[in-house]
C-alpha cells in the first residue's frame, strides 16, 4: 500500500514538473515565432527575398540589421539569424559568416533539406556544429528553421534562429537539478534532441519504446522510473527520470523496520508464553 501510495505521489510529481516545462518550451516556441513572424511582415525582408541584382544586396545589411535589433529584444539569447534566400543570397547577423559558404552549400545541410519534407511548418534541428560560421564553426547550436515567401509569393527563403544548448537547458530547468538520481532529457522519433546527464548513462534504445512510468534498464545495473509528456508543436518527448534506488529507499527503510517490529514482537511472545507456561506447569 505505501509503495503503491508513494509511486502515484511520484507520479503526479513527476508530470506537474513535466507540464510546468512544457509550458515553458511552448513559450520559447512562441517567441520564436513571433521573431520570425516579425521578420516576415516587415517590407525590407520581403524586398531583400525578392532582390536579384547582386549589386543591390549589400544595402540591404544596414536595413536589415535595424530590423534584426528590434526583432532580437524578444529573444536576447538567441546566437545569430540568417537568411538564405533562394536567388542566392545569404544575410547574417550576431556572428561572422564563412563567405565560402553559400547558398548551395546552406541546401545541402541535412536540417534544411528536412524542412522541405516538413511543409511550412517550422523545425528545430538536432544540436549540430555552425560549419557557416566564420570563427566558431566547432559551436554547438539548435536552431529553428522557416520557410518563408516574399509579400508577392514569387521568392522564398529560409530563417534560421541558432541558439545554444545551454538555453534549452535553462528553460527546463535542467542546469539547476545537481542530483544524479534524477533529471530531464528530450528525445524525438529518431535520436537524442537534450541527452540525459552522463552519469545516468541511459541509452536512446532503453528509452524510445517505453510507457509512461515504466522501468529504464541501463548497462551499469542502474535503473530509473521514466515519465514523458509528448509535445505535438516540435514532436518531442520530454522526460523526466528518477533512479529506483533512491525512490525505493523510503520502501525499504519501511520494511526494515517492519521486519525489525515482527521478530522482536515474536521473541517477546514466545519469551511470555513460555514463562507463562513455566510459572503454570511447576506447581
Amino acid at each position: 500500500k505505501y509503495s503503491q501510495n508513494l509511486f502515484e505521489k511520484l507520479e503526479y510529481h513527476a508530470n506537474y514538473i513535466l507540464s510546468q516545462k512544457m509550458k515553458a518550451l511552448n513559450t520559447f516556441l512562441f517567441d520564436l515565432e513571433r521573431m520570425q513572424s516579425g521578420l516576415k511582415s516587415s517590407t525590407v525582408f520581403s524586398q531583400y527575398l525578392a532582390n536579384q541584382d547582386p549589386t543591390l544586396h549589400p544595402q540591404f545589411y544596414l536595413k536589415l540589421d535595424a530590423l534584426m535589433e528590434s526583432i532580437q529584444t524578444i529573444r536576447p539569447e538567441t546566437v545569430g539569424i540568417t537568411i538564405i534566400s533562394n536567388n542566392g543570397f545569404v544575410y547574417n547577423y550576431g556572428y561572422s559568416l564563412n563567405m565560402n559558404f553559400t547558398k548551395d552549400n546552406f541546401n545541402k545541410l541535412s536540417w534544411l533539406q528536412e524542412i522541405e519534407k516538413n511543409n511550412l511548418n517550422p523545425l528545430i534541428t538536432n544540436i549540430h556544429t555552425r560549419e557557416y560560421s566564420n570563427l566558431d564553426k566547432d559551436q554547438k547550436v539548435y536552431s529553428y528553421v522557416q520557410k518563408v515567401w516574399d509579400k508577392r509569393l514569387r521568392s522564398f527563403g529560409y530563417i534560421v534562429i541558432d541558439f545554444k544548448p545551454e538555453l534549452l537547458q535553462s528553460i527546463l530547468n535542467n542546469e539547476l537539478d545537481s542530483s544524479n538520481s534524477s533529471g530531464t532529457f528530450i528525445y524525438s522519433q529518431n535520436s537524442f534532441v537534450l541527452p540525459p546527464k552522463k552519469t545516468a548513462r541511459i541509452s536512446f534504445d532503453s528509452v524510445k519504446n517505453q510507457k509512461n512510468g515504466s522501468a529504464i534498464h541501463t548497462n551499469v545495473d542502474m535503473n530509473y522510473l521514466l515519465f514523458k509528456q509528448y509535445n505535438p508543436n516540435t514532436k518531442w518527448f520530454v522526460a523526466e527520470y528518477f533512479e529506483v534506488d533512491e525512490f525505493s529507499k523510503p520502501i525499504n527503510d519501511i520494511k526494515l523496520i517492519a521486519w525489525l517490529v515482527t521478530i522482536v514482537s515474536v521473541i517477546v511472545c514466545l519469551l511470555a508464553a513460555m514463562f507463562i507456561s513455566l510459572r503454570i506447569s511447576q506447581p
